[in-house]
């Protein structure tokens, strides 16, 4: 996305600087940032850490669906902005380690600034990149939402990154680490409170729309294909018998078939529409010789 890469790398270097995190970089810069962090965020106890949390979000998120509904048991048309605040939630307690109140009857400010500046985002580098590029002559309308989705995007994200950092940086340090969020044991770690504040503000970018596009893309698919529903609720009933059954790392390993239909709605609809790499060197691929610099996708 040359336009997020323009807008990290030039308009806004002030803040960014030499932690650019994993979005819109390239190169060195994008390889020393994932050798930081990638160590803390691929552990498998990392994982294991928020089953709990994130089962108490979507219990919420379900009594809140079962408020919802009409007199006809049906939800309201505007449903997938409400998957929006379940997915920030959810990204957020990852992030942060604290709870945003995106699912309280009366609604959260800054959290809806928050989907909203998303939102924009995603809409507006299609029409940045897959259009002709104006962008880089003058400003046009919908570059200029682009920049001011992501100002306001950062400015908010940022103070509940700050709250979370500034705990952080008084961590006792006989508190349990398997109790500490990912921002937490960045700063504990690596001492970077930017390192630590870019990868929280990337989580944000690219999980919130991501992750409720997916859930929406395989709710629609179960209700288009009756029969697969009843087989995932088969074996949901099995494995959780009663409505108050925990949910854990291991009862998640018994669910193979709603693992089959979340992958097989991600083949269908991906949540990004190619995969990208600028080759770092000279290279053959199918018998093709490819110099370096070019734009692969796949």
């Amino acid at each position: 996305m040359p336009c997020l890469k323009h807008y990290k790398g030039q308009l806004r270097k002030d803040f960014f600087g030499d932690v650019a995190g994993l979005i819109g970089v390239h190169g060195k810069k994008w390889e020393l940032f994932r050798q930081e962090v990638q160590q803390i965020l691929l552990q498998p106890q990392i994982v294991k850490k928020y089953v709990s949390p994130l089962n108490d979000i979507a219990t919420e998120f379900m009594a809140r669906i079962h408020e919802m509904r009409d007199e006809n048991q049906e939800l309201p048309a505007n449903f997938l902005h409400e998957l929006y605040k379940w997915a920030l939630e959810s990204v957020g307690f990852i992030a942060l380690d604290t709870r945003l109140g995106c699912l309280t009857p009366t609604g959260s400010e800054d959290s809806q600034k928050i989907i909203d500046s998303i939102s924009t985002f995603f809409w507006a580098v299609p029409e940045l990149e897959l259009r002709m590029p104006l962008w880089r002559f003058y400003a046009t309308k919908t570059y200029k939402s682009f920049i001011q989705a992501l100002d306001d995007f950062t400015e908010i994200s940022m103070k509940n990154i700050d709250r979370t950092m500034n705990s952080a940086a008084n961590l006792n340090k006989n508190r349990i680490e398997a109790n500490i969020s990912i921002i937490e044991r960045l700063v504990h770690k690596t001492g970077n409170r930017k390192l630590a504040a870019v990868l929280a503000l990337d989580l944000f970018l690219v999980g919130v729309d991501t992750t409720s596009v997916a859930a929406a893309s395989t709710i629609y698919q179960l209700a288009r294909n009756p029969l697969k529903q009843e087989k995932l609720y088969k074996e949901l009933k099995t494995v959780f018998p009663q409505n108050e059954a925990e949910i854990n790392q291991y009862a998640l390993q018994l669910l193979p078939y709603l693992k089959a239909c979340v992958k097989e709605t991600l083949r269908m609809y991906p949540v990004v529409i190619a995969n990208g790499r600028s080759l770092q060197s000279d290279a053959v691929i199918n018998n093709y010789c490819i110099p370096k610099g070019v734009v692969i996708s796949y």
